[in-house]
């Protein structure tokens, strides 16, 4: 995710990588999943979130609720993912490639960041 990335690209980061790690779909089968799943919750020890990171994620649930990882085979798997001008603040779902300047404001200037998974720092050895 780039340095300075809207705040929605940042939760959205954030959980895409959480439904990556535990293996699910959705926002709403990750939440499930940890109330019934012991394993599932398992592959998420070592993601230590902070309280911003927390409030971050609140502050974007609705977004949260649109986001998917589905898997599949040989390149049949796809992410819905947000992408949001960085200038209006406008956003878009994604499941590819996304424009570099803004299209969703008629004469705004700025350029569409798209969320990606975020990288969880790895254990010290």
């Amino acid at each position: 995710m780039p340095a300075g990335a809207p705040e929605p690209v940042r939760a959205v980061s954030i959980g895409l990588a959480l439904l990556k790690a535990a293996r699910v779909r959705s926002w709403d089968g990750l939440v499930d999943t940890l109330r019934t799943d012991g394993q599932s919750a398992a592959r998420l020890d070592g993601i230590d979130l902070t309280l911003d990171d927390l409030d971050l994620l609140d502050r974007h649930l609705g977004l949260l609720g649109l986001i998917r990882v589905v898997p599949g085979t040989r390149g049949t798997g796809y992410t819905v993912t947000v992408a949001v001008c960085d200038a209006c603040g406008q956003w878009l779902l994604s499941t590819g490639a996304v424009p570099r300047r803004c299209r969703l404001t008629s004469g705004c200037p700025g350029a569409v960041v798209k969320a990606v998974p975020a990288k969880h720092p790895k254990p010290a050895a």
